[in-house]
């Protein structure tokens, strides 16, 4: 919503609700959600900034400071919980849910506008995983420019593991955080000139 739409939606706990397979192989696990309230906040300029539901807010950066708040009460549940009965680092946690979050925003700009600024994609980070005395606070997430046919392009630099090279058959994700960064450069422009082989192969076929 906030990066497509301007909007944060109100995703505290007690207005999400998550159902569970009943049986089967998927039994325990979920498969739909919802929010239950309408709630959510906005700029002036969205079309629906009368309705009874929206709490506006004054400018861009209020509003990214909503939706950190938002996802903060929304994760520190399970957070607590990971925590308690795993025993899980909760700053490793808290990272995971930063990276999540700056990481989803991220990408969703960049497929909205990919002429953003680095300073603009900056700011995004600074508002949503910089601020002092947030769980999501850290300096691990960033970014970093390549090249590629003499353009520069935006690419997001993730602070956590997701250990799918531990899974049968997984390997490290590209941008993982435990590939060398050489390599990691390597195969991000190696993916972009695929990219651009196929978008030419479309643009003949066409």
């Amino acid at each position: 919503c906030y990066a497509v739409a301007g909007r944060v939606p109100d995703v505290r706990p007690d207005e999400v609700w998550i159902r569970c397979a009943a049986a089967g192989e998927r039994a325990g696990e979920p498969e739909a959600i919802a929010i239950t309230s309408g709630r959510f906040y906005a700029l002036p300029g969205d079309p629906d900034a009368a309705h009874p539901d929206a709490t506006l807010v004054p400018d861009r950066a209020a509003l990214r400071a909503r939706l950190r708040e938002m996802v903060t009460a929304h994760f520190a549940p399970a957070v607590a919980l990971l925590h308690r009965e795993l025993g899980c680092s909760e700053r490793g946690l808290w990272l995971a849910v930063a990276d999540g979050l700056a990481g989803s925003v991220f990408w969703q700009l960049q497929e909205r506008a990919p002429g953003l600024s680095a300073a603009a994609l900056e700011a995004e980070l600074d508002g949503l995983v910089r601020v002092a005395g947030s769980p999501l606070c850290t300096r691990q997430i960033g970014l970093f420019t390549l090249t590629y046919r003499e353009q520069p392009f935006v690419h997001y630099d993730r602070a956590t593991c997701c250990y799918w090279f531990k899974t049968d058959g997984g390997d490290y994700c590209t941008t993982c955080p435990k590939r060398p960064k050489a390599e990691r450069d390597a195969l991000l422009l190696k993916e972009k000139a695929e990219e651009d082989e196929a978008r030419s192969l479309a643009e003949v076929a066409a």
